[in-house]
């Protein structure tokens, strides 16, 4: 029997309930799309320049090459989604309407950026953890070379690719379409797809933190340019750590545990300065969708839940193997993968 609230639903109720149940599902399969093909954005250039491995220049065109040929990978779907859509590809990096003030940029870099070192060596230590109990990671390792030019062609390159393509694509055309219905769920799924395409222990944790915080930071200052900024920074921090953990590891395993917890104190109080300064509320230009819609078209796209599927499916069936039946606790099994990833 029909309820009596269901039997005079009008036209415009049922167009809006049709849109509510559709609203972020295109960016979320889209989101799908990109997790699966990810792992094979990698694969050409390396391939291209294996037979030239020990030529320090080759192997530094090598890094810049993978970091933009898997930038440009991520963007070109969103990108053709958006011209389809709206006819036009849009001006994300536009300093028009800014209200962006250096404090932003100081605070938020701080943030951004003393989050992402905290957590990250958060996840190397489970990661060590877990190896140490002798299970099998499927760890994406970037190429270093092995010397000071290759070293600073890795972290320059980290700094200047990786955070343009994220933020262009994800707090530019992900943010910029959701914000339309939802300002929250906009900084969300942003965050939530950017984390989970990359299948990475290391990357998904902070990736999506910092997300959260850079989504904001875009909102709040109408720019992409401030959150580029942040995570360029973090990101070529990251890679001087991964960098100093590969020359000299002793020294990283002394520093870097007191390091972490430093960053993520200025991490946090960098975030809570924000807040008291400039405020956490934003501004909505679009009145968009009810808090009560909002959940209803998250928890209720089918892209939200295929995503997790595929997320759990490659992380406990490609990233993860138990360990051996013949394999100890005290004999880790480390099966690393050498693509060039983004950071």
């Amino acid at each position: 029997m029909r309820n009596k609230k269901d039997k005079f639903i009008t036209f415009a109720e049922m167009d809006h309930r049709a849109y509510v149940k559709d609203a972020f599902n295109l960016f979320l399969v889209m989101g799908c799309f990109i997790c699966i093909t990810q792992a094979l954005f990698s694969v050409p250039v390396p391939t291209m320049f294996d037979r030239f491995a020990n030529n320090n220049l080759i192997v530094c065109l090598r890094q810049s090459l993978s970091m933009l040929y898997q930038g440009v990978a991520l963007y070109t779907p969103f990108l053709i989604l958006v011209i389809a859509k709206n006819r036009s590809a849009g001006r994300y990096f536009s300093n028009k309407d800014t209200v962006a003030k250096p404090g932003h940029y100081i605070l938020g870099t701080l943030s951004v950026t003393g989050l992402g070192i905290a957590i990250y060596y958060l996840s190397t230590f489970i990661i060590l953890k877990m190896t140490n109990e002798g299970f099998v990671i499927n760890e994406s390792l970037p190429l270093l070379g092995s010397n000071p030019l290759t070293y600073s062609s890795f972290i320059i390159s980290a700094t200047v690719i990786p955070a343009f393509f994220t933020e262009i694509t994800f707090r530019g055309i992900v943010m910029t379409e959701i914000k339309k219905d939802s300002y929250v769920f906009a900084v969300i799924v942003a965050s939530l797809i950017n984390s989970v395409s990359h299948l990475s222990f290391l990357q998904m944790p902070f990736m999506f933190v910092t997300g959260l915080v850079s989504g904001w930071i875009c909102l709040k200052t109408k720019t992409l340019w401030v959150s580029y900024v942040a995570n360029g920074i973090m990101n070529g921090a990251i890679a001087g750590i991964y960098v100093f953990k590969t020359v000299n590891s002793e020294a990283y395993n002394s520093v870097m545990p007191v390091l972490s917890v430093i960053c993520g104190i200025i991490g946090i109080l960098s975030l809570i300065g924000l807040f008291i300064i400039y405020g956490f509320k934003i501004d909505k230009q679009i009145k968009g969708l009810s808090k009560k819609d909002s959940l209803k078209a998250f928890f209720g796209a089918f892209g939200l839940w295929i995503l997790i599927f595929i997320t759990v499916f490659e992380v406990f069936f490609l990233y993860i193997k138990k360990p051996r039946k013949e394999e100890t606790p005290n004999s880790p099994a480390v099966v690393e993968v050498f693509k060039q990833d983004l950071i």
